[in-house]
C-alpha cells in the first residue's frame, strides 16, 4: 500500500536556500577534485563528499 501525505510538501523560499549555500563553508578543488573547507589556518578534506553545488575553487595545497 503507498500512502501520500500532504503535510510533507513543504514550500521552498529561495532568499532561504541562497542565504544558506553562501554560509556553508564546503568547497570543491578543481584541481585535485576534492572537497574541502578551511578552519582559520588548516585545511580540512573530506572522502567521497557529495559536489553537486558546491563552490568551485583551487584549493591552497593546490594553489602552490
Amino acid at each position: 500500500m503507498n500512502w501520500v501525505y500532504d503535510c510533507n510538501i513543504i514550500p521552498v523560499n529561495d532568499a532561504e536556500m541562497k542565504e544558506n549555500k553562501e554560509t556553508f563553508g564546503v568547497k570543491h578543488c578543481t584541481e585535485c577534485n576534492r572537497s574541502y573547507e578551511m578552519d582559520g589556518s588548516k585545511t580540512h578534506y573530506h572522502l567521497d563528499f557529495p559536489t553537486f553545488g558546491l563552490k568551485r575553487e583551487v584549493c591552497c595545497e593546490c594553489d602552490n
